[in-house]
């Protein structure tokens, strides 16, 4: 039943999907409409595992959604008290600090609101991303995610959750 740092599985979410460059839509177009449905999406899912009493949540940080996923939760947590106790745990590849510009400010705020860092591999290659998710889909029971099916990578970290049985909402659907 316990996993990381003694944590509870099964009140574990991870958050898994598109990185920027591979979303079907601009995640810098912050006036978008597809954009702002994902923000609100993400922030429904989130406080949905909240409520459930889900407390732990691992994020591997790849800039995209992951990242969106970090940052509204340190939002959800620090707007609503009754979820300060929430933990955040960044899962990282060995030296992992490749973002583009605009998004290094949220990456650098984020890890500094991280409860935990986790350092998943000690290589940083073009897998380590895929090898962070599938080290946290070892250790969550629910998995917010965005896969439409096009992102290769997304697609096979969304079929291992299923083999694992994890819960699973897919916010591309």
């Amino acid at each position: 039943m316990s996993s990381l740092f003694g944590i509870d599985r099964n009140r574990t979410v991870c958050f898994s999907g598109n990185a920027l460059h591979k979303f079907p839509f601009s995640l810098t177009d912050k006036e978008s409409p597809c954009y702002l449905s994902l923000l609100s999406e993400i922030n429904n899912a989130i406080l949905y595992t909240l409520k459930a009493g889900y407390r732990y949540f691992l994020c591997s940080m790849e800039q995209g959604f992951d990242l969106l996923c970090a940052k509204i939760f340190l939002d959800i947590r620090k707007e609503h008290q009754r979820f300060n106790k929430a933990v955040l745990i960044s899962v990282l590849p060995h030296g992992s600090c490749k973002h583009y510009a605009s998004w290094s400010k949220m990456y650098k705020s984020v890890i500094k609101k991280a409860n935990k860092i986790v350092t998943a591999m000690q290589l940083d290659t073009e897998h380590s991303y895929f090898l962070c998710n599938l080290y946290m889909i070892e250790n969550a029971k629910y998995l917010i995610c965005y896969s439409d099916g096009r992102e290769r990578t997304t697609k096979r970290i969304l079929e291992m959750a299923k083999s694992k049985n994890l819960i699973i909402d897919n916010l591309a659907q």
